[in-house]
């Protein structure tokens, strides 16, 4: 529950201060551990509402695009939200970035965007799309 995950958050940060390792790699990576332990307990929709609650970024956004990349081939723009990639919805860059690199290279996946409202379906080949990111902020958009 949240709760639960603000308590384990809350020993988290004590344990890190005590022991001299908050801010460091360790603590960035044991934070994103107990944020996959939330998304896993809670769903996609429960997780991306929880997330908007906190006021922590819960979508990523295409900032610009690289000439000639897979994403732009396929038509994606600067501006679109990225809600799913292969199935998987998407809260993060990083987590976007680690799937790009799992699978058959070249294989075409499903990229969902949300741009000016409209949800889309383009499909890329399993790989890098060749996009800077940008973790954003959004209201829940249930059922991505």
């Amino acid at each position: 529950s949240d709760l639960a995950y603000e308590l384990r958050r809350l020993y988290l940060r004590d344990q890190a201060t005590r022991e001299g390792w908050r801010g460091s790699a360790r603590f960035r990576q044991e934070q994103q551990s107990l944020l996959a332990d939330l998304h896993s307990e809670l769903g996609d929709d429960d997780y991306d509402a929880a997330l908007y609650a906190e006021g922590r970024q819960n979508r990523v956004m295409v900032q610009s695009l690289l000439g000639d990349s897979p994403a732009q081939a396929a038509g994606a723009r600067v501006g679109d939200e990225i809600l799913s990639y292969a199935g998987e919805r998407i809260f993060e860059p990083i987590r976007l970035v680690r799937l790009t690199a799992t699978g058959d290279p070249g294989r075409a996946v499903e990229l969902r965007v949300l741009r000016n409202g409209e949800e889309l379906r383009l499909f890329v080949p399993r790989g890098p799309l060749g996009v800077r990111l940008r973790p954003v902020l959004r209201p829940p958009f249930p059922g991505a």
